[in-house]
Order: C-alpha cells, then structure tokens, then sequence
C-alpha cells in the first residue's frame, strides 16, 4: 500500500525565521520587553519546584482562572492553548465539516489560509479598500452568499493595524449564525475588545495571545474565549495535556503580577506612535512613502515605491522587516533606540 499524502499539501513549505540572525527584529510582532527579572527569577524557581515526572493538569485550571479574573469572565468560558496558532488550527480542523467553508479578509493572518489548506477547507476571502479596511456588511454579505460554516479575523487587523469597532463586530454576530471567531492578538493595544459579548452571543469566540503586549512569545500560550456551552465542545476535541507544565506555571505567574501587562503595553504604544511619527515625518520629505496606515496594535504598515530596495537596506545596517506583496512592509514597533536607529537609517537611505 503506498502513502497517500493530499496533493493540496505536497508542494507545502516547512515554517522557517524570515530574517535569520539579524539583531534586530522588527518583522515578527514579537515585544521587545521581556518580563522584570523578578517576575523571570519568580518562574525559575517555580520551574525548579515542578513535578516533570507527572503530567501536567489538562485543564489548566488554575491558569485558565487567573486568566478569566484578568479579562473579567469565567473559568468555564475559557480554553486554553499551545499559542493561538494550536486554537485556529483547532477551530479550522475539528469544529467545521469536512471540505466546510470559512471567510476571512484578504492579506490577514497567514495561519487562517494555511490550516484551512491543511485541513481541506475551502476558503473565501473579501478584499479591503484603499485604506485597507473592510466592513461587517461585506462579511455578512460574502457569507451568506457562499454559506460558509466559519468567519475569522483578527481586531486589530493584521498586517493594518486598523480596528473593527465594537458595534460592527456585534452587527456581524447577530447577523449570522455561523461560527465567528475575532482573534484578539493585538486588542491590549486597542480598547473593542467583544470578550463580554460571548455569554450573550452563542455563535462567537475569542482568541487571546501571549505572545505580543505579554512579551512571551517563547512559551506558546494563547487562550480561547466562548460561552461555556461552546467551550464545552472545544475542550472536549483538543488533544491531551495540550499546554505543558512549565507554561502553565509561566503563565500563571505573569497573570498573577497585574501591573505587567500594563506597563508593558503602555511602553509598547509609546514607541509605536514615536515610529508613527518618524514615518510621517519621512512620508513628507521624500516621494519614497506612498501611504503611513493609522494603527491600533504593535506594528506600522507602510507602503513604498521600491520596498526590496528598504527591506534590503535596513537588514544591511542589521534591522529585519517584513515585506509584504504589492510594496507593503510591516514594521513592528521597537525599544526607542532601536526606532529611531531605523528611522535614521531609513532617513540615510533616502538622502534626506
């Protein structure tokens, strides 16, 4: 009997850095803070207490309680994950049909598309205008039309930084009754946050991360938000022991320090709207810019006449940025020595 690997995943690349060994990384919307090293020191010593000779608690109990107090809901609307990207990949893979249908805007995160291939699913996507929006009109539309089983984005949008407001979000989920699944990555830089409309909305499900304002993308947590009837059934399809010990207790341990994430994503805010400002500022010097986007989370998206032509010359001087198709570049928001290091070598590239 031969092996019969789906022609859909042959021609498939393995994931890979995109800008391996340069210094500074302004392409993967990671923090540039770490945690204090009290609060790193606090996790090695708990580290050093664990149990490795035992499974870790499958439901991440209290992980998933300290999470719920941090949000304002429930233990028993929580799931938690091996970074939102095991959820998405959950939601895509076991609550849709086989060969189901979803939605999702034109250039958002690459993950929905991928897991959707991956699991056999057919995908739908809408454009975005000029300023590189969308409207819940447009997805309600589309959705109807091609009755898709699912409907997933990310508020703030990537790779935009633009935010759906919270009354258009609520639109949307009462306007279907398919699943609609608002991934929330970058919402501790934003203020739409639909975390307390999931009791009362039957049909939504929102994704949290750890990886962006939490500063601890090494660890892969990432948490699912829905009411707990729903929560019931994704609990019930994830894999066992899906989050290990050691994150548990890594997560457990930021969650209980309140004050973190808030200074940290107030840190993270301050330096994005300093890089904001330089690139208007550049965008009126010189006929390089085409467009600075207005932006909700830890990143800028910008677009240029000759974006190889920057891609290559900041990661020249050592900085990586990601490029995108059609002269779009997202730039992730850095400590201020490291933007305004940018800024300059940008400003030098330019001649201005």
């Amino acid at each position: 009997m031969k092996m019969n690997i789906p022609e859909r995943i042959k021609g498939m690349e393995p994931f890979c850095t995109l800008n391996p060994g340069l210094p500074i990384r302004m392409d993967a919307n990671e923090s540039f803070i770490s945690p204090p090293k009290e609060l790193t020191n606090k996790i090695m010593t708990r580290f050093a207490e664990a149990n490795l000779n035992n499974y870790p608690d499958p439901g991440c109990e209290k992980l998933c309680a300290l999470f719920a107090d941090r949000i304002g809901s429930r233990p028993e609307c929580i799931t938690a994950g091996n970074g939102s990207d095991e959820l998405i990949s959950m939601v895509i893979g076991r609550l849709m049909s086989e060969g189901g249908r979803l939605l999702t805007p034109a250039m958002d995160f690459g993950s929905y598309r991928s897991y959707a291939n991956i699991h056999g699913k057919k995908l739908f996507d809408i454009p975005r205008d000029g300023e590189m929006r969308y409207s819940a009109d447009d997805l309600i539309r589309v959705a109807k039309e091609n009755d898709v089983e699912l409907v997933i984005f990310s508020n703030p949008s990537s790779p935009s930084g633009g935010v759906m407001p919270r009354n258009e979000i609520e639109k949307l989920i009462k306007s279907l009754s398919c699943l609609v699944v608002v991934d929330e990555a970058y919402m501790d830089f934003s203020s739409h946050s639909v975390t307390d409309l999931v009791d009362s909305c039957e049909n939504l499900m929102v994704l949290k991360t750890f990886s962006k304002a939490y500063g601890l993308a090494a660890i892969r947590l990432g948490f699912a938000i829905a009411n707990p009837k729903l929560t019931h059934i994704f609990r019930a399809v994830r894999d066992p022991y899906n989050v290990n010990a050691l994150t548990q207790i890594a997560g457990e341990t930021i969650l209980e320090d309140k004050q973190y994430l808030l200074d940290a994503a107030a840190e993270i805010i301050r330096t994005t709207k300093l890089l904001a400002k330089g690139m208007h500022t550049l965008a009126e010097k010189t006929g390089e810019i085409v467009k600075v986007y207005d932006t909700d989370a830890n990143f800028l998206l910008v677009r240029f006449k000759d974006a190889d032509r920057v891609c290559k010359a900041m990661a020249g001087i050592g900085i990586g940025l990601r490029k995108l198709n059609d002269g779009f570049v997202r730039i992730s928001a850095a400590s201020e020595e490291n933007v305004n290091r940018f800024l300059c070598g940008l400003a030098a590239q330019f001649g201005v």
